[in-house]
């Protein structure tokens, strides 16, 4: 196994999105599959918000709603999906909301030895200001939200927001892993990235 792939739990809400990606990975060998929370993860989150839950509880519920989204992956991905169940008691992983399935994909990738780790999303990858929000919430002093083509993992924990949870940039720090941001909906970017071809995305440096 060379390559971890997080499916981002947004990929899954359309099923048409989510048969095409699923389709394309089917046809590539060694990959692995690390799902994200999506919906599931996000109930929890609200009914963390209503319960105030222990940190402990919350982290492994939201464990438990990655492998509720794999078991959904699962009907269309034919390969490896990692357990996610595994790691209900990994005392490796912060019981936290900034830890969230893109650090675990990470931590299962340098677990596993891979050579590198691509994070699936619903944007194109790591943005100077949140590109769904538009122009006007975009920082003045940098304009509008613009693809950032590589980022180090410095330069990573110093925005103030991302696609990705804040605990992510110290789980690839000096990982030797090769590390990508992509858009999802475009999976004949994982065959660039394989091919070591150019593609459009952010690579984590």
């Amino acid at each position: 196994m060379e390559t971890v792939v997080k499916v981002g739990g947004s990929l899954c809400r359309d099923q048409g999105v989510l048969e095409r990606l699923c389709d394309e990975l089917n046809e590539m060998g060694g990959i692995l599959v690390v799902p994200g929370g999506g919906e599931f993860a996000d109930t929890v989150r609200g009914i963390d918000r209503e319960f105030r839950l222990d940190e402990r509880i919350a982290h492994r519920l939201a464990i438990l709603a990655m492998q509720q989204t794999g078991v959904l992956i699962g009907e269309f991905f034919k390969g490896e999906i990692f357990d996610c169940a595994a790691l209900l008691d990994d005392e490796n992983l912060k019981a936290s909301w900034d830890v969230t399935s893109d650090s675990i994909a990470a931590y299962i990738a340098k677990e596993r030895g891979a050579k590198r780790l691509i994070i699936l999303k619903d944007v194109d990858g790591v943005f100077t200001a949140d590109p769904k929000k538009g122009d006007a919430t975009a920082d003045p002093n940098k304009g509008e939200a613009k693809l950032i083509p590589e980022v180090t993992t410095e330069e990573l924990s110093a925005m103030e927001s991302s696609c990705l949870d804040r605990e992510f940039p110290g789980f690839v720090k000096d990982s030797g892993l090769e590390v990508w941001i992509i858009n999802g909906k475009h999976p004949e970017r994982i065959k660039e990235i394989l091919n070591n071809k150019k593609t459009k995305g952010t690579r984590i440096l």
